[in-house]
């Protein structure tokens, strides 16, 4: 992410803030908006995640024979569950 925008949270920050919640009563409820925000997972090219396209505003998930984008995604998915207690 670029501009006002940019940054991530840590997996700390998230079990810290998921707690924080949890001790008022809010429960925290991830979103993953795939394919709607794929090119959020641009910086997991490297890790396999692949485009349809290789341009600058590629934002459609590559179903490849492989599997590749799929094993990304799966373990992405693994990762996050872990962080959110519902």
């Amino acid at each position: 992410l670029k501009g006002d925008m940019a940054g991530f949270y840590t997996q700390a920050d998230i079990k810290e803030l998921v707690s924080y919640a949890k001790h008022r009563g809010i429960r925290v409820v991830p979103e993953f908006d795939i394919p709607g925000h794929a090119r959020g997972l641009i910086p997991l090219e490297d890790e396999g995640i692949k485009f349809c396209t290789t341009t600058e505003d590629r934002s459609q998930l590559y179903n490849d024979p492989g599997n590749s984008t799929l094993k990304v995604l799966k373990e992405l998915m693994r990762e996050m569950a872990g962080l959110f207690e519902d």
